[in-house]
Parts: structure tokens; C-alpha cells; sequence
């Protein structure tokens, strides 16, 4: 009697061994939760855009392939909002990643009926590559992190090239109708932090230095015209910086070369 109970008792165990290794597990059929929300908040500089244009939606054939750099940013804030500057583009909404398709989904201020989706196909610590299709083109956009300049860097003459001006709404947190200028002039950063602007024949000095966040250029920081600049891209013989002002209402792309 004591050996068949004995018996039973491990048939069964091994019996609900087997039924519990045949059921689905409670997580299957679930998609994988997307796990890009903090990761993809930072602030990414273009570095190229490879755009392929192909036949037909379909993607059959591969028509032609192209590279560019474009100059500017992808600012992707923690709280929901983001802002692009892309050479003479400038963008600001809201952000989210969709949950059953796990897009980077750019929704613009300006022009809330459209939406942006981007596919994420890679992101590290330093590096995100994304891809948005428009009909039958392809755009798979790099960015990267970047360190900030140090002032021996920055500390030069810098000649006008030229100078994007948008309109600027920041109560809509809207940027829109740009336009491109050609001053004459420079923008000249000394050592001892003092800086010197000509701007078609027009004079103005003062102080600098860095600032954060973002890789700032913060000029006259304790005067009441003090105002700041996001630095773009800098390279040993170009400077382009960034900033929005609220009160005169515009924001400025402006692009500089070495003396």
C-alpha cells in the first residue's frame, strides 16, 4: 500500500512537470516592451543622411542612392518635447515612442496634422541611427553625441557666411517662415574672454564663456543683454551656432569660417 501511494505520488510530480512545460508562458504573445524612452533623450548632431529612392512603395528596385551632411541637431527632452535644426529647418513638438511599433513618433507645432515616424535601428551610448520613408525614398539619418568645445577651441576670429532667421513663437513654441542673410563681419572669441562683432559695419563687445547646458556660448551672462548660443558644429576652420529669442521673436542658424 506505501509503495503505490509512493508510486503515485511520482507520477504525478513528473506529470505536472510536463503539463507546466507545455503552457505558454504568461509573457508570450506579449510584445517586448520598448525600452528607448530615456535612452533616446539627449541631444544627437547630424553627422550624415544616406536617402535611397526606389521604384515603388514596395521597395523592388533601388533607383538611386545618395549621401549628404546636413548641419544640426536632434534635441530629444526628457519631458516630451523636441527640437530639430537641420540646415535651413528648424522644428519643435512633441515626442513618443508608439508602444505596439516601437517608432520614434515626431509630432511638429507648426503643423499638427503630421507626424513623423522614424524606425530605430540603432542606439548606444554615443550613436543613433533612425529611418523614416516618405512614399518611395528611404532616409536613414545618423547622429552622434558630441563633446562640448573648450575655449582654446573656440577662441578665434570667425568671418560671416551667412545667417538663417526664422520667426519664432514661443508661446506656440513654433519656428517658421526662414529666410537666409549675407552680413559682412565676423564674430571674434579671445582668449581672455572678451569677445568682438562687426555686423555690416556695426560694433559691439563684451564678455563670454561657456556655459551648459548643451555646449553653450553665453555672452555677457549678468547684463541685461545677455544671451546664449548653442554651438552646432565646430570644426578647426567653421562655426555654426544656434538661438532662440523669445522677445524679438526670432530664432538664428549662423554660419562662420576662420579668419
Amino acid at each position: 500500500m506505501k509503495k503505490s501511494t509512493l508510486l503515485n505520488c511520482v507520477v504525478m510530480f513528473f506529470l505536472t512537470l510536463t503539463i507546466a512545460s507545455c503552457k505558454p508562458g504568461i509573457e508570450e504573445g506579449i510584445p517586448e516592451p520598448c525600452n528607448y524612452k530615456l535612452d533616446i533623450a539627449y541631444k544627437w548632431y547630424n553627422t550624415y543622411t544616406t536617402i535611397d529612392t526606389y521604384s515603388d512603395e514596395a521597395r523592388t528596385k533601388k533607383l538611386n542612392s545618395k549621401i549628404i551632411s546636413p548641419v544640426g541637431f536632434l534635441k530629444v527632452d526628457p519631458k516630451g518635447t523636441y527640437e530639430i535644426v537641420s540646415n535651413d529647418v528648424a522644428q519643435i513638438g512633441s515626442w513618443k515612442i508608439d508602444e505596439k511599433t516601437c517608432q520614434l513618433v515626431l509630432s511638429d507645432k507648426a503643423v499638427t496634422s503630421i507626424a513623423i515616424q522614424y524606425d530605430i535601428l540603432s542606439l548606444s551610448s554615443s550613436t543613433l541611427i533612425v529611418k523614416r520613408i516618405v512614399g518611395t525614398t528611404v532616409y536613414t539619418e545618423h547622429y552622434k553625441t558630441a563633446d562640448c568645445p573648450s575655449i582654446t577651441q573656440l577662441a578665434k576670429q570667425w568671418d560671416n557666411t551667412k545667417i538663417f532667421y526664422f520667426d519664432y513663437f514661443a508661446n506656440t513654441n513654433q519656428i517658421v517662415n526662414p529666410y537666409v542673410v549675407y552680413p559682412v563681419g565676423y564674430f571674434k572669441l579671445n582668449t581672455d574672454l572678451t569677445y568682438n562683432v562687426v555686423s555690416d559695419g556695426v560694433p559691439l563687445n563684451g564678455s563670454w564663456k561657456l556655459g551648459q547646458p548643451y555646449c553653450m556660448i553665453d555672452l555677457d551672462a549678468t547684463k541685461y543683454n545677455a544671451r546664449s548660443f548653442e554651438v552646432v558644429k565646430l570644426t578647426t576652420d567653421s562655426l555654426v551656432i544656434w538661438r532662440k529669442d523669445a522677445t524679438a521673436g526670432k530664432a538664428f542658424l549662423q554660419y562662420y569660417l576662420k579668419h
